[in-house]
């Protein structure tokens, strides 16, 4: 024995790649966490599962945090201090606490602290009765569990709410039938395991699955693909538990809305998983929805998004970092108008098609579907800053842009915004004593509307071509603050999107306070007059908005996609850390 643990020893000194598999092998296999023993006894065949997991963890965390102290002396958060709800959950959790015998931050941590699941398949079309939910429950504390279920028991027999509670078996393992007012619901506790459910065949096989050897859920290979399994809340939903469902309406309808139907289920059943998840990290928050789906059984405009050929649109890269807003996207607008005419009978879509060529034809000189909306993006974007130190005027520079295709629209669209810009001067100027101004832009096509009386203070509506892109503004300095068509680089700068996302929407709330407060007369003056308040309640919410903005930094939504796979993240960014841990 001893001559071959030396010559083992000789060749994995010699191989040292043996000798990392051989110490890989012997390491022990990972423990499984409360989530992942509660996710086992999940039936595959559920329509959704929400699992819920450290919430003992990130509670503690949260209320210690800087953030939460903060909020609460904030106007909003005194205001929700201050609110009836807040004093009726105080009541509730008062009355909790004396029923059960326990505060609710205990049960929090020792009952629901580790994991929490609640599942739900749906019974089909015409068996709703057949329904059934799920709650799976692993406490920290195995006997407070077992003292809190029995107290419970013991409060609703008092109320009448409760008749009995009847012993049952199966496989040999004892679960419990409650027999209440007008129904029944079936229990299962085991240690620090609690099971509840309204159905007695789904309590069993909980204990059928419990007794099999352990084995990773379905339900944590879904949420783990599609990134949702480290979140604090993740909810799972299965499509094919509703395919019938969606067979049955279909049935049902007729003419345009089934046309609509049958679209929208072509979609649904390509798409094979989807998780929405929560995620708390020390200074965001993360909401995320996710989709798996066969990208080959989708429609072209959709189907980019699943397989990675979606890009940023080119105007993020002229969007400054301290915009206070910004939205941004690529679309394909001839394939969108195909795959929309889709959802309408042809009676309806002749009826568009005769519209567009009555009305929008004439304007623009040319044939919209053919040779109009082909050449229209795929860039567009909306883009809203504050005016710069020295303006005169408050009102936020904004700017809508388009990109414009070269074939010869760019023309025509020009002169179909001089007509209606005329037109507006026409009609305005014919019914009130105050009038507007049309002016050409200086060095560059495009006209601006003015009304020193009537329109806000730095308010003057522009149009012009500038570097490929269409574009409407506040006003001619807003266009001077926006080029798309030369910008670069800016996905690469602090502040721009991180490797792989996509932005769609950006709201800078840490830029949005300081304008606020920086033009908190002008603004108040302009909302008390437009809804006839008084300027004191207009500058005491101006008051309230800039200190709740002042709490965050950016809220932005974005995109990631590939493999089969679309992802959309609203993330929410604080001013300070959410978490105590994270000023150590």
């Amino acid at each position: 024995m001893q001559i071959a643990k030396c010559k083992l020893q000789r060749d994995t000194n010699r191989w040292p790649l043996a000798a990392i598999l051989l110490s890989a092998l012997a390491l022990p296999a990972p423990a499984s966490t409360p989530r992942d023993d509660l996710l086992r006894l999940v039936p595959e065949d559920v329509g959704f599962c929400l699992v819920v997991q450290d919430l003992r963890g990130q509670a503690e965390a949260l209320s210690r945090s800087p953030f939460i102290k903060k909020w609460w002396e904030s106007p909003v958060g005194k205001a929700i201090a201050q609110s009836p709800e807040h004093k009726k959950f105080v009541e509730f959790e008062t009355q909790l606490q004396e029923g059960l015998g326990v505060p609710l931050t205990r049960l929090r941590d020792d009952i629901y602290g580790d994991a929490v699941i609640f599942a739900y398949r749906p019974g089909g079309p015409g068996k709703e009765d057949q329904e059934v939910g799920l709650m799976l429950v692993h406490a920290r504390d195995p006997k407070l569990l077992a003292e809190i279920t029995s107290r419970f028991n013991d409060i609703q027999k008092q109320s009448g709410d409760l008749k009995d509670v009847l012993d049952r078996e199966h496989s040999g393992v004892k679960y419990y039938c409650r027999v209440e007012r007008h129904s029944q619901n079936y229990a299962y506790l085991h240690g620090p395991l609690l099971a509840f459910s309204t159905n007695e065949a789904m309590i069993q096989q909980v204990i059928d699955l419990e007794q099999k050897p352990p084995k990773e859920s379905a339900v944590l290979g879904h949420l783990r693909r599609l990134g949702a399994e480290q979140a604090l809340a993740a909810l799972w939903v299965n499509p094919r538990a509703f395919d019938a469902a969606f067979d049955q309406k279909a049935k049902q309808l007729h003419g345009a809305e089934a046309t609509i139907l049958q679209t929208v289920q072509g979609h649904w059943k390509a798409v094979d998983g989807i998780a929405l998840s929560a995620k708390v990290k020390e200074s965001e928050v993360e909401l995320s929805l996710a989709l798996s789906a066969k990208a080959d059984e989708l429609p072209a405009p959709t189907r980019a998004v699943f397989t990675g050929e979606a890009k940023p649109s080119d105007v993020w890269r002229a969007v400054p970092d301290n915009a206070l807003l910004a939205v941004g996207g690529r679309f394909d607008a001839a394939a969108w108008n195909e795959f929309l005419s889709g959802l309408l009978p042809e009676e309806q879509r002749k009826m568009v098609r005769e519209a567009a060529r009555r009305f929008a034809g004439p304007a623009l000189g040319k044939n919209v579907a053919t040779d109009v909306l082909p050449l229209l993006g795929p860039d567009w974007g909306v883009c809203v800053l504050a005016p710069r130190a020295g303006d005169k005027g408050w009102f936020p520079h904004t700017i809508w842009t388009l990109r414009i295709q070269p074939g010869g629209i760019d023309r025509a669209l020009l002169n179909a915004l001089n007509s209606l810009a005329l037109l507006a001067v026409f009609a305005y100027n014919g019914s009130h004593p105050d009038q507007i101004t049309f002016h050409t832009l200086d060095k560059m096509e495009g006209g601006y509307l003015s009304n020193d009386a009537e329109f806000p203070a730095g308010f003057q509506p522009a149009f012009t071509l500038k570097d490929g892109f269409l574009m409407l503004a506040s006003s001619p300095e807003a266009i001077g603050r926006f080029n798309p068509g030369s910008a670069s680089g800016a996905n690469d700068r602090p502040g721009g999107p991180r490797t792989g996302e996509i932005p769609l929407f950006r709201i800078s709330l840490r830029d949005l306070s300081q304008y606020l407060a920086a033009h908190q007369t002008a603004l108040a003056d302009h909302i008390a007059k437009k809804n006839q308040v008084p300027k004191s309640e207009a500058a005491h919410k101006l008051e309230a908005l800039t200190r709740l903005c002042q709490l965050f930094n950016r809220v932005e939504l974005i995109q990631r996609s590939g493999s089969g796979q679309m992802t959309l993240t609203l993330r929410v960014q604080t001013a300070v850390p959410l978490s105590h841990s994270s000023q150590r």
